[in-house]
């Protein structure tokens, strides 16, 4: 079934809609495993949206609710322009204009999408080979040669907690491309291959990110309580005895004492433990009062965090770890800093604007609530404890894929006038 609905989404198609469609299918099998595998269709489809918009002169007049959308990708790179020069435009704020501009180029991205209704198929298509690719990958290089961890073409910041938002989409992916629930065991095994691969990631924030995933399907997807509470004894048993692995174990005992002696010896600034894995995160996090008083509303531009610490760092107020500190390991904590309140509130738009408009029309359509707010969810676990989605190009890439087929969906199935053509979508 799955190869046959394959051929139907690629048969009586023009070739630019065939392209789009591929490269949707393409994108999620092997970003983790793969170097530069995001970054050249992310590329690809950029070219290809660039000469849809000169091409076709047709298109579908944009929603109100599209226009937000549009709007706070688009003012999210202008902050980045306008912090960048009044902070001084320097070489860091060069290197950080490519990752800047794929913000922009959600624009034309999403007017492409929007006109593909199987986008969604197409990329849900890949989302159910990602998984045993990564898998297959990752045991290769888990046995040749054996890593003390896993971590992908990039590192186990990206590869864990981007497998885990990947097969939280497993459930919704079965039920648009299988109807025979015999079938349904696809879905575990993809659970089970996944949880090996995160386990050895070692990623704190993989972990949480599947906890509050699984959590998260549960209620949206099992109606009966007790199919529910005992999915998630279940699911919590299989991941506690993946994490009594002794250095999975290891490493969330390790980050708990962290949190716990951070804490008892908050007024030593100059605390050894304030060098330690989580210490330094809370100390960074705390350090970022600094730059949020003293520049609230834009921010001080991206990457310029380490210099402007520096003369707290010398006065005592900040533990000097923080010197070596690349990013603030939280995305909301890095947009504030990076581009103020201007941009943490168009950045809050981005993310959670999609799942109010979800929220609000959730009886109308139920697959869009669930899509919007597995997604959704997935990004703030992520965002809790690291900050690629922002400023890490492979992992914008996602977010910007995801929001422009996920949201041009709900759009089509809220708003179109045939959005009962789709029946293997809104099921």
């Amino acid at each position: 079934m799955y190869y046959q609905q394959l051929k139907e989404v690629f048969n009586n198609t023009q070739t630019q809609e065939k392209l789009t469609y591929l490269i949707l299918f393409l994108f999620p099998i092997a970003g983790p495993v793969v170097r530069h595998w995001n970054s050249f269709f992310f590329l690809f489809i950029t070219f290809l949206s660039f000469y849809f918009l000169i091409t076709n002169k047709n298109r579908k007049a944009l929603l109100k609710q599209e226009k937000i959308l549009l709007s706070a990708f688009g003012l999210f790179f202008v902050a980045f322009i306008i912090t960048a020069n009044l902070n001084g435009w320097s070489e860091l704020q060069t290197v950080e204009l490519g990752n800047e501009l794929m913000f922009f180029w959600f624009i034309p991205i999403y007017l492409l999408i929007r006109e593909h209704k199987y986008a969604l198929i197409a990329l849900f298509a890949g989302i159910l080979l990602s998984v045993p690719v990564v898998f297959l990958f990752s045991l290769y290089e888990y046995y040749h040669p054996h890593q003390p961890f896993l971590e992908g073409a990039y590192s186990q910041l990206f590869l864990g907690p981007i497998l885990a938002m990947t097969v939280l989409f497993y459930p919704a992916a079965y039920k648009v491309w299988f109807r025979n629930k015999g079938q349904i065991w696809i879905v575990y095994l993809a659970f089970a291959l996944s949880l090996f691969v995160i386990t050895f990631t070692y990623a704190r924030t993989a972990y949480l990110t599947l906890i509050v995933g699984i959590i998260l399907l549960s209620l949206l997807y099992l109606k009966r309580i007790k199919s529910a509470v005992l999915f998630l004894i279940i699911s919590i048993a299989v991941i506690a005895g993946a994490l009594s692995h002794p250095h999975v174990n290891s490493r969330v005992m390790v980050a708990i004492d962290n949190v716990s002696q951070y804490f008892t010896n908050y007024d030593d600034v100059s605390s050894e433990v304030r060098k330690t894995s989580l210490g330094l995160r809370l100390e960074m996090w705390r350090a970022s009062q600094y730059a949020i008083k003293e520049h609230p509303l834009f921010g001080i531009a991206p990457s310029n965090f380490p210099g402007f610490i520096e003369p707290y760092i010398q006065s005592g107020a900040v533990n000097e770890g923080v010197r070596i500190a690349g990013t603030l390991h939280n995305t909301f904590v890095e947009v504030i800093v990076s581009k103020g309140i201007f941009g943490l509130i168009l950045f809050l738009i981005i993310l959670y604007y999609p799942v109010y408009i979800a929220w609000n029309n959730r009886h109308r359509c139920k697959p869009c609530f669930q899509y919007i707010v597995i997604f959704s969810v997935s990004l703030t676990s992520i965002s809790m404890g690291l900050s690629n989605i922002v400023n890490k190009n492979n992992a914008v890439s996602y977010l910007v894929f995801f929001t422009a087929v996920l949201f041009s969906f709900m759009m089509r199935q809220l708003y179109s006038e045939n959005s009962d053509d789709n029946k293997n979508e809104n099921s």
